[in-house]
């Protein structure tokens, strides 16, 4: 067991080659399952990858969506600016107020094009990973050098996604109001009728997104030509969806309960350190000098930080680990994908 856990810290040369084809006798569950443990293995390889990943959070299509809840939740603030009290005269707290939603809508669109760079970049190196077992280079410069040629077209993706949803949510709003029940008793068997389709349209909204994103990276397709492959993925290749949603389950099951774990034992070792460190600080023993509460103090400091950094690292590698899922599943699920990769 010693060996095993030595063997998977230390740095290697190259990691496992993705299996998309399973061996013959071998369970759908245990194909999925090597993968998964290929994908650990892979995202604490290879760190050059961990830095961009703090990005890769909410995905890259839902960053247009942001921008306009940043536009939403700021809306009473921008009719503040342009028409005060005085009579629409600009002050120096509506000069400041719109210096702020400048500077914070310039904040997101720059994080919007740091994410669509991480997106791209770290899929085609874990694809490159995966194909050959190391990439063509893990510098952490080559992810911007991947990620920065496809900053237009996820743009375009999270627009026409964006979109997509803001044209279903509309017109789920508009039907009472078109078929004029809004007043009536049949507004209630219309929203009962219609909860369930939402749910449906996110749920499958939500994969379509994830595999048309891959779809689109990988392929280096258009926008358009990804989301209706990824439809129909789903729609011929439901089974395999079914057995991905499974594994997405168990694994955030699996990350929930080590992250539970690691978070109580770090609450309980911050909490006695914290109670002894009170205790100690609090005495009027002249032993304990001026210093020593200091170096105590700095103690505490250390400790909840350095308590933090392991926290932090899991979560990077299991993003890192469901978007290689993600990757696998859609090399092998799509012929092309999957031939070009064995070669």
């Amino acid at each position: 067991m010693k060996e095993k856990i030595l063997n998977f810290i230390k740095k290697k040369e190259s990691t496992e080659i993705a299996r998309y084809l399973p061996l013959e006798g071998e369970s759908w569950f245990n194909t999925y399952f090597v993968e998964v443990k290929n994908a650990f293995q892979r995202a604490w390889n290879w760190k050059f990858m961990w830095f961009w990943a703090l990005f890769l959070a909410g995905g890259s299509s839902n960053v247009i969506g942001k921008l306009a809840n940043v536009v939403s939740r700021n809306n009473n603030d921008a009719q503040a600016v342009f028409s005060d009290s005085t009579g629409g005269v600009f002050n120096q707290y509506n000069y400041i107020l719109v210096a702020i939603v400048v500077i914070f809508i310039l904040f997101m669109l720059i994080l919007t094009v740091i994410s669509y760079v991480a997106t791209w970049g770290i899929t085609r190196s874990i694809s490159e990973i995966q194909d050959s077992g190391k990439p063509e280079n893990d510098s952490f410069k080559e992810i911007w050098k991947k990620g920065k040629d496809g900053v237009i077209k996820l743009f375009i993706f999270g627009v026409i996604v964006f979109l997509i949803y803001i044209s279903f949510f509309g017109g789920i709003i508009a039907i009472p109001f078109i078929l004029n029940i809004v007043e009536s008793k049949l507004v209630i068997a219309y929203v009962i009728f219609i909860i369930p389709v939402f749910l449906l349209f996110l749920f499958i909204g939500f994969y379509t997104v994830y595999i048309a994103i891959t779809i689109l990276i990988l392929e280096n397709s258009t926008p358009i030509k990804s989301i209706k492959k990824a439809l129909h993925l789903i729609r011929h290749s439901y089974k395999e969806v079914g057995k991905l949603i499974i594994v997405r389950i168990l694994l955030n099951m699996f990350i929930g309960i080590i992250s539970l774990l690691y978070i109580l034992m770090y609450v309980v070792i911050i909490g006695i350190a914290v109670f002894v460190s009170s205790f100690l600080i609090g005495t009027e023993a002249s032993y304990l000098g001026v210093i020593i509460k200091i170096i105590i103090v700095l103690f505490d400091v250390v400790l909840v930080i350095g308590a933090l950094i392991p926290i932090i690292i899991f979560g990077l590698i299991s993003r890192l680990v469901f978007l290689d899922l993600w990757i696998w599943w859609v090399k092998r699920n799509i012929p092309s994908l999957r031939e070009k990769s064995l070669k």
